[in-house]
């Protein structure tokens, strides 16, 4: 047992025995995870390489070298980092811990921090060039706006703003102490690209978590190929045969694939004629497959994810080697340096007691455990994204039409700058 008295960790154990059952059962299409714990009982997560430390701070870490003492408001943050470097976080208060969390993630991914909110917020151009510009156009058109993420925070519950700006403060703490010794502190990308790095604000982390959601968790958008693949077909072969050839290729339903949601009235097998033609829908369909392709191409060469794919199952106790249960959470984000994923403890504050791995910028154990149950995620692949038509007013271009009457689209211009040329103004509706 490590000797934190005084701290109010006196019951964390060095070592977790994790002994848990976990029952699973198949209801309405979804799984549900019964847990019944017996000691320190904790379900096994096994993910990508060093988190065999689950749970652990080693006895050796007393008084010796790998702990880092903060200050926040009088309360005391220890971070201690083990054999592989991992910071383990513990402090008595939300506020400490997430500061804590976010100077340790300061200090080993301050780079990819700044990376993934200029990703997410459309600014990567302003430091890579021309070369980044098809991504910033992307994010422009598909993100949200300073306005829109300000409001979302303020809709947040008091408890999880606390946490943000905790972690943003953290964040800047070190950043600041950074700032100040560049030649020491900042990491080599700075140098490189002859730029220092703002203030961390809590909209960057809305953003970074607004961006991986989408590209972790979207999926479809196909509805121009579709369209420009159905009208050829029927130029080709004639309205009955050309929409059968399409829906023999395209199947609106399946009704022998196991689904988990209910089916509702979708089912379906074949589309219906089409109402509406397109003249252009082919070079518009390769205009937005451009758009994502180019955006994918810069993601790509500088370490933002693009592939993904996941693994998540669980082993009930009647089925494994020893009788204890098996959550397995296999995220699929290919390899990088650094590492798209960091891993992390966070012990304290209220009730945080878990250990296991997030993305930089978010302040969250995304896949892990606690001393009682254990998580994992994978993308569930579904259309969940549409394009749609509309209708616009031919005696006003910046009108569409929308239950029965003409409405004024949202129109926003925003100016992108590129390193090395003039900036680009840019209207987006």
């Amino acid at each position: 047992r490590l000797d934190l008295t005084g701290l109010g960790f006196d019951n964390i154990p060095a070592r977790v025995k994790m002994k848990t059952r976990v029952e699973c059962e198949l209801a309405e299409g979804s799984v549900t995870m019964k847990l019944q714990a017996w000691r320190w009982l904790a379900a096994l997560v096994l993910c990508l390489g060093p988190l065999a430390l689950l749970g652990q701070i080693p006895a050796a870490a007393q008084g010796s070298d790998g702990w880092t003492f903060l200050t926040l408001d009088g309360q005391e943050i220890r971070i201690f980092r083990d054999a592989y470097g991992v910071p383990h976080i513990f402090a008595l208060t939300n506020r400490a811990l997430f500061y804590g969390y976010g100077y340790a993630i300061a200090q080993d991914r301050l780079w990819q921090l700044d990376l993934y909110r200029r990703t997410a917020r459309g600014t990567l151009a302003e430091i890579l060039g021309f070369y980044a510009l098809p991504s910033d156009l992307h994010e422009r058109l598909h993100g949200y706006t300073e306005t829109e993420y300000q409001d979302a925070f303020a809709r947040l519950p008091a408890e999880t703003q606390e946490i943000l700006t905790s972690y943003r403060d953290g964040i800047n703490a070190y950043m600041s102490l950074a700032l100040a010794d560049p030649a020491h502190k900042l990491p080599w990308e700075f140098h490189q690209f002859s730029y220092l790095p703002a203030l961390w604000q809590v909209a960057d982390t809305l953003a970074i978590g607004r961006f991986m959601a989408n590209r972790f968790g979207e999926s479809g958008g196909q509805e121009l190929q579709n369209q420009a693949l159905l009208q050829s077909l029927i130029s080709a072969h004639g309205t009955v045969t050309g929409t059968a050839m399409f829906n023999d290729l395209h199947w609106r339903n399946d009704p022998d694939a196991p689904v988990s949601v209910p089916t509702g009235s979708s089912t379906a097998r074949a589309y219906d004629p089409p109402a509406l033609f397109l003249p252009d829908i082919e070079r518009i369909a390769a205009e937005v497959a451009a758009q994502r392709e180019g955006a994918a191409r810069v993601w790509a060469q500088y370490g933002i994810p693009v592939k993904l794919g996941s693994y998540a199952w669980a082993v009930g106790p009647s089925r494994s080697a020893n009788g204890h249960a098996l959550l397995f959470g296999g995220p699929r984000m290919g390899f990088d340096t650094p590492d798209p994923i960091h891993e992390i403890q966070l012990s304290g504050g209220q009730g945080f007691d878990a250990i296991g791995m997030s993305i930089a910028g978010i302040p969250l154990v995304l896949i892990g455990h606690n001393r009682f149950v254990a998580w994992s995620m994978t993308s569930g692949f579904g259309d969940n994204a549409d394009i749609y038509v509309e209708l616009l007013n031919p005696l006003n271009a910046d009108q569409y039409w929308h239950l029965g009457d003409w409405r004024d689209m949202v129109i926003r211009t925003e100016t992108i700058n590129v390193r090395g040329q003039p900036a680009r103004t840019v209207t987006f509706r």
